[in-house]
């Protein structure tokens, strides 16, 4: 057989010949059904909206960078304690409160909570799982049974850390309850490596 020329074809035409000279269809491309056209592509650019899996500019735009985090952020997991008080109205510290700080205004105060106008609670928070506890207590700091510091024992052994820094207000109540807290778990928890105590004049319920 002889083999066609470009005359016998035609410019426009394309005819392949197999390796034993033998006529052959060229290799046909089925057209992709998720690429989308010229105009698609200039109609999307204008808001990018909605997103579209071929746009790169969606695609990095859904992408998750890294973490922006607290430069000289302590790397031992902080564990704040303090006390906050449970009304009607919803949630106070005790500053907030209408009672004055005067030994009357802590008077008035307990005769609140007999009447149950009020309920104080324990606040233990994990600044690093974002984990907040709260557990209603019969009283500020220490009491006879260690009920407080249970909890807080409780909460340590959930969170699973082995190496803690407290971080409270300068209340003596509250700096007794934490030290309580250390002295048993040091005892109690033989698991933990590192347990510290930091003071701060900023409530829990506020510091971010």
């Amino acid at each position: 057989m002889i083999a066609p020329t470009v005359e016998d074809v035609g410019a426009d035409n394309e005819v392949s010949v197999d390796g034993n000279g033998e006529e052959a269809e060229p290799v046909r491309h089925a057209a992709d059904p998720g690429a989308p056209s010229k105009k698609q592509v200039g109609e999307h650019r204008e808001i990018h909206i909605p997103f579209r899996s071929w746009c790169k500019w969606c695609v990095l735009g859904r992408g998750r960078g890294i973490q922006h985090r607290k430069a000289g952020a302590s790397t031992v997991p902080i564990i704040g304690v303090d006390y906050f008080f449970l009304t009607k109205g919803g949630v106070h510290t005790r500053k907030e409160l209408e009672f004055s700080l005067t030994p009357e205004g802590e008077t008035e105060l307990e005769a609140a909570r007999s009447r149950g106008d009020l309920v104080k609670y324990l606040l233990v928070r994990c600044f690093q799982h974002k984990a907040v506890f709260a557990h209603l207590v019969p009283q500020k700091g220490l009491d006879e049974k260690n009920i407080a510091c249970d909890f807080v024992l409780q909460d340590l052994e959930w969170l699973g850390h082995t190496r803690i820094i407290f971080a409270s207000d300068n209340e003596p109540a509250v700096q007794a309850l934490v030290t309580r807290v250390i002295e048993l778990a040091k005892v109690e928890c033989k698991a933990f490596e590192q347990l510290t105590k930091e003071q701060s004049a900023a409530s829990l319920l506020t510091t971010p």
